[in-house]
């Protein structure tokens, strides 16, 4: 398939000659990524969005663009600005969100189905036997597959977080509750997912290995190091026999990084679970996944009670309705990466690493992971007689320039109108990415002294001990009781949820998988601060007050 769309880096001022701004992913792109994926994803991720827009007949929106800069990825909507426009989109949206309102569990059973049918024949391939040009048709398999991931995930997303947008708003007109408010905490939570049982079965793990006797090891030992040490315990080998188990099922296909097939997946690296499953033994009182879903169900079923003898009789089956729509968000935004993206990346990654091995022996470059370190049009360049080809030069220049740019301080949002006035551009956007990726500007509380004002991801307050992390590596320095500070969290990093007091994001919007594990676990949650991970340091106490998103140092 045609690959030539694939260079989209941001280019000024051509891209912003009537674009008013481009809004970072730090969702996605923090730490930031090597050149072949980022090249690679993002226009995929566009190409699926502007379908999922244009095919569900957005009213407000036809989708985003994405461009590359500084190893990052930036998006910028396409609005649908004229009224008539917008208008005549009504009708067929409305016809389009039916199957999610009527049977959504039936739509993402029956995509389930397709997706795991896909994935076990194209996982039963034998890459290493393959000839070169086999190994090249398969990769173009997959691209075409790839690109059906995308359109599936960003159709599934827009229909689903528009009736939960549109709940939002009913519920603010007739009850005067809006997603800072706690009771909304309880009412969208206490539902299972993929990711909250995954995580269960890493406590039952945790559980295993203090009846094993491995505690100990646990306690004073992390990643690779801790590894070693459970392989040379006595019970080490039994314990490892079922994370091994863990592993081989669709819980091991996950990146370190989410989507950055660049780097490992659980399954190559089981000293980044063994780190994982220490969270779950909590330092003292044991944390009992099971005890805080109940106590979440009863909550909602309270919640729902209240909300709903304050909604007119006329309304309360419209309401119901609705509200059921929304507390799908939570569970299926935690849930459908195992099925879509991450298999499809996990097995991405087999690809490229089966190509930089045979590359490596026929002098392109010295290490298979340089693979990642070309530009995909050199990758289109070289495929049928790497041997003719050098890129030594090229990967040492993409590997220094990804260096220099994780140590350079991010800038959240490229325009030339400042940020209040950009993210002001699309405030009135009712899209997920706008709740989910970009989030809303911090509305700072007269007579309060804050160091940072940001948005409630979920309600609370509480004072603590800061831990700043923005690397996947850094999560064992988490210590029980901490609020972390990062520039996002990801599906991988859901067990720190188990162990820390609130979470300060740089990043982020109310679906955001931050906000929503802050609201499962009920702890408090501060999105879109922007420069949080820039103002607070590590050993700090500081005090969050998410509800009116206020972060305080306090020394």
């Amino acid at each position: 398939m045609d690959r030539a769309w694939t260079q989209i880096e941001l280019n000024e001022p051509f891209d912003l000659y009537k674009i008013k701004a481009w809004f970072m992913d730090g969702v996605h792109t923090i730490p930031r990524w090597p050149a072949l994926p980022l090249d690679h994803i993002w226009p995929m991720a566009e190409r699926g969005l502007c379908w999922g827009c244009q095919t569900i007949s957005h009213p407000q929106c036809k989708g985003w663009m994405w461009r590359t800069r500084e190893a990052s990825a930036f998006l910028s909507p396409i609005e649908v600005k004229d009224p008539e426009e917008r208008k005549r989109r009504e009708g067929p949206f409305r016809q389009n969100l039916k199957p999610f309102i009527e049977d959504f569990n039936g739509v993402w059973d029956r995509s389930k189905k397709k997706w795991d049918d896909i994935w076990k024949k194209m996982y039963a391939v034998n890459l290493e036997k393959a000839s070169d040009i086999q190994l090249e048709d398969f990769y173009r398999e997959l691209v075409v597959y790839e690109l059906d991931v995308w359109k599936d995930h960003f159709f599934l997303m827009e229909g689903l977080a528009s009736l939960t947008l549109l709940f939002e708003d009913l519920a603010k007109e007739l009850c005067g509750i809006n997603s800072s408010m706690p009771i909304w905490a309880k009412l969208i939570s206490g539902f299972r997912s993929k990711a909250f049982e995954s995580d269960h079965k890493m406590f039952e793990l945790a559980e295993k290995a203090a009846k094993l006797g491995l505690r100990d090891i646990f306690d004073k030992y992390d990643g690779l190091q801790l590894l070693e040490k459970v392989k040379a315990a006595p019970k080490g080998p039994e314990f490892l026999k079922e994370v091994n188990a863990f592993l081989s099922t669709e819980y091991g296909l996950r990146l370190v990084q989410l989507l950055n097939y660049a780097t490992p997946t659980w399954q190559e690296r089981p000293d980044v679970v063994l780190d994982r499953i220490k969270m779950f033994f909590g330092g003292g009182k044991e944390f009992r996944h099971e005890e805080v879903m109940g106590k979440a169900v009863k909550e909602r079923e309270v919640a729902e009670k209240e909300l709903l003898s304050k909604v007119p009789a006329d309304q309360r089956q419209w309401f119901t309705t609705l509200m059921r729509c929304a507390q799908n968000w939570d569970w299926w935004s935690e849930e459908h990466e195992f099925y879509l993206n991450e298999p499809c990346y996990c097995l991405m990654r087999r690809v490229m690493l089966e190509f930089g091995k045979r590359w490596v022996k026929v002098g392109l470059f010295d290490q298979v992971d340089d693979i990642f370190h070309i530009r995909e049009r050199d990758f289109e360049r070289v495929i049928h007689a790497p041997e003719l080809y050098d890129l030594r030069l090229e990967v040492a220049k993409h590997r220094a320039e990804l260096e220099g740019f994780k140590v350079k301080q991010s800038q959240p949002v490229v325009t030339y109108e400042g940020i209040p006035a950009a993210v002001g551009s699309i405030a009135g956007i009712r899209e997920v990415h706008v709740a989910l990726s970009m989030g809303y500007m911090p509305e700072p509380v007269a007579g309060v002294n804050a160091n940072l004002w940001g948005t409630c991801g979920s309600p609370g307050t509480v004072e603590g001990i800061a831990r700043v992390i923005v690397r996947e590596d850094q999560l064992n320095e988490i210590q029980k009781g901490d609020i972390v500070v990062c520039p996002t969290t990801y599906v991988t990093w859901t067990p720190i949820f188990s162990k820390i007091s609130g979470v300060v994001a740089d990043r982020g919007g109310t679906l955001s998988h931050a906000a929503v594990c802050a609201r499962e676990y009920g702890i408090p949650c501060v999105l879109n601060t922007f420069t949080g991970t820039q103002t607070i340091k590590s050993g700090q106490r500081i005090k969050v007050q998410a509800d009116i998103g206020a972060v305080f140092v306090l020394g």
